[in-house]
């Protein structure tokens, strides 16, 4: 998997819908093999089209074959393959993303050089500082996202045995396979077994797409024909069921950032995160010249000695169904530690295969040039007279220049990638519940149809995040690194700002970081069945199900929320809410199914739709679809914002068997 460049808190919206249902085909009795194969042509037009109009932006294709063999009337065995992949890269699609920031636009212009997803940039050929550079250096053809093809990672979903009781007192289902848990439509709060992948549709995909699957072995126990149910029905807790969960392989969200620098570069294409607008805070100047190395930290894939554990009680009490949840597992996205720089002598674009010299530079020495060279002369404070001209030239001379110890300059100029670990090691304990009723009280309509509530909570322990903030050095004789690099040092005393936010909080120790949370999350929402009074040859209701979602995050304003990006202003609200509404209608006697799903940000101004149309008249194997995803938020603010640019509509073909 292509190293990634974001983390989120736990409330990253992956926002599923309704997904296709296989056919199937009867061999004997006892087996039966099905499957689907799936064109589409995806059409962008907004951001990254190059030409201001719509252009192909995907080719998502997906081959899948599913079988079940039942050989006795207790035993089970499942199976399911698929393929996928985005044709993009081999078929040489038009896209640019923006790139690292325009060094011959600086101070407050935060113009971006380009970034081509599908091809190479245009390459300067010069070692000097460029002052008309090139538009768009950048540029790569990743064909990893051509095909997901490595068997066991990519292309098993499931492989598994299942044992039912005679008795219906248990059952054990072991092998690779999906367990989804929770109830709600978007926000995931109790749906946390299954890591997601957002390669191919980001936070609008199906849930049942997206679901990474794990090996894993699930219990699933009728505690009232085990003599186990009394004490729960002595406290209102009937017909009780316990599942439990041992999970020895552990997984971590897909996703590729579109980054641009060459050695870590990577090309997620429409679907793929952009690469942050880098803008000191304090200044509003942008940063040209840093770029990241970035390393995946992961725990063992398979550990039978740390699983992932998780527990789910499910009873029926005050009328309607609830469960209890427990889940200890880990983190699906990383925590960002930085370790250190590579100092690139000789290219101005992060390009360290194009480089004179590549020294390394410590934790301390990058921290030292970073927050006691490179933050204040963006901020115009001692060793820099206030208002200094933020130039290109500027940078070289006396940051770099002084950082390298005068090997840097606008004739030899440099640039700084600096190396974090995503780190995924960090543990996730969790809990909590959902409870439905239908509420036969509350008759509407003309036909009467109770509204079905919901009802959905979680509350994680100690979860981990980065800092958005960290302190500065006030006093720069402090830092032993600050000697080797030639840094001017500042007097004592000094009055400085306290604290660096942005896109310098993550250049700190770890040690300083990282901070711990508790987060509480609940989800209220209602399903009911439209039958309009107006409506009198209304064939089938309209299904609707409407959600509000509120996430709570004490101190959420000193954290990051999607760090290492750390986006401009990307920090966690301590109070965040969201709102999805989804609506499903057929038509014409089923053969046009119309869906329609809507998620809100209000706090960031935030909002997506998908918008399908399923067209079910060519029997039951060819299923045609449009499908329009669109996306309106402030770039990089909030999860909507991330796809911001990935607006499009589908046209594609499902040929089901």
């Amino acid at each position: 998997m292509r190293k990634v460049l974001l983390a989120a808190t736990a409330f990253a919206a992956v926002v599923g819908g309704l997904g296709s249902a296989n056919a199937e085909v009867n061999i004997t009795d006892d087996l039966t093999i099905g499957g689907r194969l799936r064109q589409g042509v995806a059409l962008a037009y907004d951001d990254y089209t190059t030409k201001g109009s719509p252009t192909i932006g995907q080719l998502n294709y997906l081959g899948e074959i599913t079988s079940s063999w039942r050989p006795t009337q207790d035993l089970t065995f499942t199976g399911d393959l698929w393929i996928r992949g985005d044709w993009c890269a081999v078929a040489g699609c038009d896209l640019q993303a923006p790139g690292a920031m325009n060094y011959s636009t600086p101070g407050t212009a935060h113009s971006r050089f380009g970034y081509n997803l599908f091809s190479p940039g245009t390459n300067p050929g010069s070692t000097a500082l460029l002052a008309n550079p090139p538009a768009n250096p950048f540029g790569m053809t990743d064909y990893r996202g051509v095909a997901y093809d490595k068997f066991y990672e990519d292309m098993v979903r499931e492989l598994a045995v299942k044992y039912n009781d005679p008795n219906n007192e248990y059952a054990v289902k072991v092998g690779r396979f999906v367990r989804a848990w929770g109830q709600s439509d978007g926000v995931r709060l109790l749906d946390v077994l299954q890591a997601q992948d957002l390669r191919q549709k980001g936070i609008l995909g199906d849930a049942d797409e997206t679901r990474i699957p794990s090996l894993m072995s699930a219990f699933d126990l009728n505690l009232q024909r085990l003599g186990a149910g009394a004490p729960f029905e002595a406290v209102g807790l009937k017909d009780p069921k316990l599942e439990l969960i041992y999970m020895p392989e552990s997984h971590h969200d897909r996703f590729t950032i579109n980054a641009p620098f060459a050695g870590t570069g990577a090309s997620g294409g429409l679907y793929g995160l952009p690469w942050p607008a880098a803008i000191e805070q304090v200044s509003q100047q942008s940063i040209p010249f840093f770029g990241a190395n970035l390393h995946d930290r992961d725990p063992n894939s398979i550990s039978f000695t740390q699983p992932t554990l998780g527990g789910r009680l499910k009873f029926e009490t005050l009328g309607g169904e609830g469960t209890l949840n427990a889940l200890h597992g880990y983190q699906e996205m990383p925590i960002i530690k930085m370790t250190g720089s590579n100092l690139i002598v000789g290219n101005a674009y992060n390009d360290q295969t194009h480089a004179v010299a590549v020294v390394p530079l410590s934790l301390a020495q990058t921290i030292a040039a970073v927050h006691g060279a490179y933050i204040p002369y963006q901020q115009g404070v001692f060793p820099f007279a206030p208002g200094a001209p933020i130039t290109a030239q500027g940078y070289q001379n006396i940051i770099f220049g002084t950082a390298s110890g005068g090997a840097c300059s606008p004739t030899l100029p440099c640039s700084d990638n600096i190396n974090f670990d995503l780190d995924y090691h960090y543990r996730r304990d969790l809990i909590g519940g959902s409870f439905t009723r239908d509420m036969v009280e509350l008759p509407l309509g003309p036909k009467g149809v109770t509204p079905v509530l919901r009802t959905e909570f979680s509350y994680e322990f100690a979860k981990p995040f980065n800092a958005a903030n960290v302190p500065w050095v006030s006093n720069l004789n402090t830092v032993p690194a600050v000697a080797a690099l030639g840094i001017p040092t500042s007097a004592p005393g000094i009055v400085t700002t306290g604290k660096t936010p942005g896109f310098a909080s993550l250049i700190t120790d770890p040690a300083v970081g990282i901070i711990r949370r508790d987060q509480a999350s609940l989800m209220v929402g209602a399903d009911y069945f439209w039958w309009l009074p107006f409506w009198k040859d209304q064939e089938s209701s309209i299904f609707t199900s409407f959600q509000i979602f509120t996430i709570n995050t004490p101190g959420g304003h000193e954290l990051l929320w999607q760090s290492p990006y750390a986006g401009y202003g990307g920090t966690v609200h301590t109070v965040q809410n969201y709102m999805t509404l989804l609506l499903d209608k057929t038509f014409d006697h089923g053969r046009l199914a119309v869906n329609t799903l809507i998620l809100a940000d209000p706090q960031n101004s935030g909002w997506a739709l998908r918008q399908r149309f399923d067209f079910n008249y060519f029997g039951d194997n060819l299923r045609p679809r449009i499908e329009l995803s669109h996306y309106e938020a402030n770039p990089e603010k909030g999860i909507i914002g991330l796809y911001q640019h990935a607006d499009n509509v589908e046209f594609s073909l499902t040929l089901q068997f």
